[in-house]
This record gives structure tokens, C-alpha cells and sequence, in this order.
């Protein structure tokens, strides 16, 4: 019977000269299914036939089965569970990948418990198909599992992490909506002297590592991610009391005008003077932060901070603005547009000098909820960004769906302006449309005088990136700013594709 998998069941036992009876279960997928009652007969030399074949179908045994299944597998989506899969796992080669989904406790949290029941059934579902001669399970909550046995190669495995990845990745109708998640996934293989336990612990570290590394891919067991976990959860600590001792910084970024590199406003950038490591940038503790569910804290304290310091920049320069990163957690948890409020009215900055930026991955899991929020910030006279455009999922929508102000073009498109004619095609759409749709234009990671020229010959209106400036602390900014000095116009010579 292809794709069917066979377990002994407790089926009685009867001894008779050479005969004997027993039980065995069908297995298809996951599920308990049939029920059969077979006589094997001993016919010697080690060889055996059935001889008799019939169904069982007394209440006991159904009973005896539904206990069974409610045992070993999980009831919403009929997957196995921990205790099955464990037991599989015990003295048996192969691979085990432990995934877990990105963004569900959104999706629960903002949609409700039936929704998300609802997606970890979808899950399920993919899950089984891509592996269907793995042992899929769930192993609680959104966290799942798929043992591959035997003696499953490196490639095998990832290969199957992969179109976990891809199909996790397609969006999912719930409640009318379409609803996009993603997983992370950490990879272990049995090796000798290796009981279950360890190795559910290892494929957890594979997994904590590929949660670090951003999400949305996996990561291969190394016996050193034991001392990486070690220093993340010390990172994490050390986080969560940074903000008690003033450790954050700010780093601000000049915004400034095509062409005449006039600065009109900075990108508030977050930094940690760690008391061991020194000056940390945000890709050496962001990741711990998210894990640690830090980062609203962090972006709380930004905005505040951030405020404060325009307010003191514009007594004498009236007109900047700020710009200041929000993300997914902070998006959602509710507490944004009160703390946006709290802000300017403790500063008293005026909101229109604010803007949030939000980048399409903060947007990935909750749509409407995001929108509602923006709506809630736009209704004070906060200006709202979309970073990093045409990076994520569903740009357009995005678009159409939020009070958008300014479209912020992801460094990637600009980087190749000057060498790349698919660049230069793609980006000069995505001018046309933001003007068609009377938003603002920065292009982010500006680097030499030709990308400057080249944007400034397509109305891009404002730029940043280090051909201009590299994030500074405050007191520099404010150097450049009583100086009047312009941040690098580009060479009124200079040659690039037009």
C-alpha cells in the first residue's frame, strides 16, 4: 500500500502450536484509520503467512483507538504530537526540523483564537504535503515539527526545509483577508550517543539561530550554537537593562534636498554603548531585542529621545522634520498612537515635523490592524513613510490600503543605478508612481555623485545615504547646522545614464 505506514497495536495475543494472533493498525498520513485483525501463521525457518483476515469492529475497539489517537496525535490538526514524536525519534537516523511560525501571535492576537486555530489548521495541512514520507507534527502552540527518517543527507533536508519556506509563505484567506506568515526553522540530525531529548534541544538552537539571523529561513545544528545561545540569552539580559542605565544612543541621519544637498530634516537611528563591547550598531542586537520582545521598548524610547532633540534643533532651524523607525510589535501592541500623543504633547513639537516609517515586513502580518493604527497617528498630523518600497509582498496593496505620505526607495534599487539599465527602468517606475500618487520620494543608500545625479534628473525630491552623510551623534549635527554647511551636492559634471 504505497504512502501507508504500519504500527503494531495491543491486539490480544493467542499461542497455538506455531500459530499466533494479533492486531495491526493502518496508519495513512498521521490518522488512525482502519482497524484490522490479522492471523499470522509461523510456518517455519523463519518465514510467516496471514491466514485469516478480518475487521475488528467492537465499541471496544473503537474505543480503545480514539484513546489511542487522542494520545499520540494532535486534535486540531490531526498531526503528531510530542509524545509521538519523541518516541519516534528514540534510537532512529534521520533529520529533524523544528519550525515555528513568524507572526502568528498577531495574527491571534488582532483576529482571535478561532482565526488562528484556523491557520495552524491551514499549517498542518501544507506542512504534511511537503514531507510526505516525514513524520509531521505539532508540538504545540505555532511550533511544528518534521522527522524525516533513515539516513537523510544534508541536502535532503534543507531541500524540504525549503518548500516549507515557500509554501508557509503563500498568503492564507482567513476571515476574507489574505494573511501572510512565514517560519523560521532549525535543522538537526541524529548522530550516536544522541538520545531524542538532545536532540530536540539542538534543533532548537538551530532554530533560535535562524530566528536571529531575521527570520524566514532555516539553520543547520553546529555543535557552537551552544555558546551562541549562551551569549544571546547574556545579550538579551544586558538588553533589558540598557534603558534603565541609559545606555541607547541616537545616530541622525540628514535627509537633504536634489540637488543642492540642502538638509531638511534626519532618520533617527538607534545605537547601544554596550559597558563591555562598546558602541553596538543595530544589527548586532535588533534580533535579540525582537526575540526578547524588547523592540517596542527600544522604539518608544527613540521616538521620546528624538523628539526632545528636534524640538531643540528647531528653535533655530524651524523648518526639520524627524523621521523615526516603528516596528511590527510596536505597529500592533496598541500602545503607539498614546505614546505618539505623549510625545508631542511633553515636547510640544509640532506633529507635522514627525514622521513614522514603517517597512512592508511590519506589515505582513495584520494588514487592517496596521492601517487602523496609521489612520489613528495620521489623524494627529503625523506624516507616515513606507520603507524600504518594493522589497516586500504586496507593495501596491500596501499602498492603497494606508495613509501613506512618502514612498521610501529601498537602497537596492539605487544601488546599480549608474551600471544597470533593469535598475534605472525599475526605479524610474517607482518615481512615477509615487508622484502619480502625489507622495513624497527619498531614495535611501545614495553613495557616489552619479546615483545623486541620475535621481535628481528622474524629480527624485530628497535623498540620504553616505554621498551626503553617515549617521552622526547630535552634537555634530548641530555643528552642521549653525554652520550652514551643505551635505555634498554631487559634481555639476558628472556623467551617468540618463
Amino acid at each position: 500500500m504505497p504512502a501507508m505506514r504500519y504500527r503494531w497495536a495491543t491486539g490480544g495475543v493467542l499461542c497455538a502450536a506455531l500459530a499466533v494472533q494479533a492486531g495491526l493498525v493502518l496508519r495513512s498520513g498521521d490518522r488512525l484509520v482502519l482497524a484490522e485483525l490479522c492471523l499470522f501463521v509461523t510456518l517455519g525457518a523463519g518465514l510467516a503467512a496471514i491466514r485469516g483476515y478480518a475487521r475488528l469492529s467492537t465499541e471496544r475497539t473503537r474505543h480503545d483507538l480514539v484513546l489511542t489517537d487522542q494520545a499520540t496525535h494532535d486534535p486540531l490538526t490531526g498531526l503528531a504530537n510530542r509524545e509521538l514524536l519523541k518516541r519516534e525519534l528514540a534510537g532512529r537516523a534521520g533529520a529533524l526540523l523544528l519550525i515555528d511560525l513568524d507572526g502568528f501571535k498577531g495574527v491571534n492576537d488582532a483576529l482571535g483564537h478561532g482565526t488562528g486555530d484556523q491557520l495552524l489548521t491551514v499549517v498542518g495541512e501544507r506542512i504534511r504535503e511537503v514531507a510526505p514520507g516525514g513524520l509531521p507534527a505539532r508540538l504545540g502552540g505555532d511550533e511544528f515539527a518534521i522527522l524525516l527518517p533513515g539516513a537523510i543527507t544534508r541536502a535532503e533536508a534543507t531541500a524540504v526545509a525549503d518548500r516549507v519556506l515557500a509554501v508557509l509563505a503563500e498568503p492564507v484567506v482567513l476571515d476574507g483577508l489574505n494573511t501572510v506568515i512565514g517560519a523560521s526553522i532549525g535543522i538537526a540530525f541524529a548522530q550516536p550517543g544522541v538520545d531524542s531529548p538532545q536532540l530536540l534541544r539542538d534543533a532548537d538552537l538551530a532554530l533560535d539561530a535562524a530566528k536571529a539571523s531575521g527570520r524566514a529561513c532555516y539553520r543547520i545544528f553546529e555543535p557552537g550554537m551552544h555558546a551562541d545561545t549562551l551569549a544571546r540569552v547574556q545579550l538579551e539580559n544586558d538588553l533589558s537593562h540598557a534603558l534603565l542605565r541609559d545606555e541607547f544612543e541616537i545616530a541622525y541621519q540628514p535627509i537633504v534636498t536634489l540637488p543642492d544637498g540642502r538638509v531638511t530634516g534626519f532618520e533617527a537611528l538607534l545605537r547601544w554603548r554596550h559597558p563591555t563591547r562598546g558602541l553596538l550598531m543595530p544589527g548586532a542586537f535588533l534580533p535579540a531585542a525582537e526575540a526578547a520582545g524588547l523592540l517596542p521598548a527600544c522604539d518608544r524610547w527613540i521616538l521620546r529621545n528624538a523628539c526632545q532633540q528636534l524640538v531643540r534643533w528647531r528653535q533655530r532651524h524651524p523648518d526639520l522634520t524627524m523621521s523615526v523607525n516603528i516596528s511590527a510589535g510596536y505597529l500592533t501592541d496598541g500602545t503607539l498612537p498614546g505614546d505618539v500623543t505623549a510625545a508631542l504633547a511633553s515636547t510640544g513639537l509640532d506633529a507635522a515635523a514627525l514622521t513614522l516609517e514603517i517597512t512592508e515586513s511590519a506589515l505582513v502580518t495584520d494588514l487592517d490592524r496596521a492601517a487602523e493604527v496609521l489612520r489613528q497617528v495620521k489623524a494627529l498630523g503625523v506624516r507616515v513613510a513606507l520603507d524600504d518600497f518594493g522589497t516586500g509582498y504586496s507593495s501596491l496593496a500596501y499602498m492603497r490600503a494606508l495613509p501613506i505620505d512618502i514612498l521610501k526607495i529601498d537602497r537596492s534599487f539605487v544601488a546599480d543605478l549608474s551600471t544597470s539599465e533593469m535598475e534605472n527602468t525599475l526605479t524610474g517606475a517607482i518615481l512615477a508612481l509615487a508622484r502619480s500618487l502625489r507622495l513624497d520620494q527619498i531614495a535611501e543608500g545614495v553613495e557616489d555623485a552619479a546615483q545623486a545625479q541620475w535621481l535628481s534628473r528622474h524629480a527624485c525630491g530628497q535623498a540620504q545615504g553616505y554621498h551626503f552623510a553617515r549617521p552622526m551623534p547630535a552634537e555634530r549635527i548641530s555643528a552642521l547646522l549653525d554652520t550652514g554647511e551643505r551635505c555634498a551636492p554631487y559634481p555639476s559634471d558628472s556623467r551617468v545614464p540618463a
